[in-house]
């Protein structure tokens, strides 16, 4: 078992949170319709984004509703707790999240395609009226080169926003 995780036992008694400045205070007898950002069945009614997850991930495990994303025959849910819940569970100190390998891989393309198109675009503003044959040919490479890249990041099955 990991150092960094604390197992409680926690009675049936659902605890409630309430935000108060930068921590959480426990109110165990407060009913949920008091409780800020949570419906009746203490779900997140607000979608607050946790800095490190992304996708259907960045807002946690418990929104109302949860949201989850279809890319073709995946469909992807959240897996993950957000910062937010983390501490409304009791934990003071958790580890961030593991880096997603898809969600690497997105970002790096993204990386990829935000350099290629500032040249396209500079080329571009640079010859409004059309481009020189002395350079149409590595225009054309790099715009060939970008739809590759888009393809590329469209195709895998995460979502980096």
């Amino acid at each position: 078992m990991a150092p960094w995780l604390r197992v409680k036992t926690v009675s049936s008694e659902k605890l409630r949170y309430l935000k108060n400045g930068s921590s959480y205070e426990k109110y165990p007898n407060t009913p949920a319709s008091e409780v800020p950002d949570a419906n009746e069945t203490g779900h997140w009614v607000t979608k607050q984004a946790s800095p490190g997850l992304y996708g259907v991930d960045k807002y946690g495990l418990m929104t109302d509703p949860v949201t989850c994303v279809s890319f073709g025959a995946v469909l992807s849910c959240p897996n993950r707790f957000s910062d937010r819940e983390m501490v409304a569970l009791g934990f003071t100190s958790f580890p961030p999240p593991a880096p997603d390998p898809c969600i690497t891989q997105v970002l790096s393309l993204q990386s990829e395609l935000n350099s290629l198109g500032v040249q396209i675009r500079s080329i571009e503003a640079q010859y409004p009226r059309g481009i020189p044959s002395s350079i149409y040919d590595s225009y054309v490479a790099m715009v060939n080169q970008y739809n590759s890249l888009v393809s590329r990041r469209n195709a895998l099955p995460c979502d980096a926003s």
